[in-house]
């Protein structure tokens, strides 16, 4: 009988005794927790930066690849400008210009003109100045 009575005690206080711990280890752990909270929200804030800014790197990295091929296509378009402007150069160089023909008409037309300024050459027109050059 003492066997059940101790039995019966123990089975009333549990509960009271479950209660009263779970209410004080509840209050003792928010104590132990509270100063921690501010913290902690400044730690969430900078995590929140942090994937914000590893997004945008990440975003910027998957751009690289396209701006390199940009260079490159860039110093290929660059490359073959320079090519044909070294072209045009070495023609002018190799074929003499007919601006250069014409011009030097017009001066030996002109000091024969100066030279005859008495004789009265006829002269002829630019337009046939121009045929005979090209």
């Amino acid at each position: 009988m003492e066997e059940e009575s101790m039995a019966m005690t123990i089975n009333a206080i549990t509960p009271e005794i479950k209660e009263a711990a779970s209410k004080e280890i509840a209050a003792q752990v928010i104590t132990a927790i509270a100063p921690h909270v501010p913290n902690m929200l400044q730690i969430s804030e900078s995590m929140k930066a942090n994937m914000e800014g590893l997004e945008q790197i990440q975003a910027s990295e998957t751009l690289k690849p396209t701006l390199s091929t940009m260079e490159v296509t860039m110093e290929r378009v660059e490359d073959a400008v320079d090519a044909v402007l070294s072209s045009i150069d070495d023609i002018n160089h190799i074929i003499p210009s007919p601006s250069n023909r014409l011009y030097s008409e017009i001066d030996r037309r002109t000091s024969q003109l100066s030279r005859s300024n008495n004789r009265r050459e006829p002269i002829n027109a630019y337009s046939t100045i121009i045929q005979r050059s090209s």
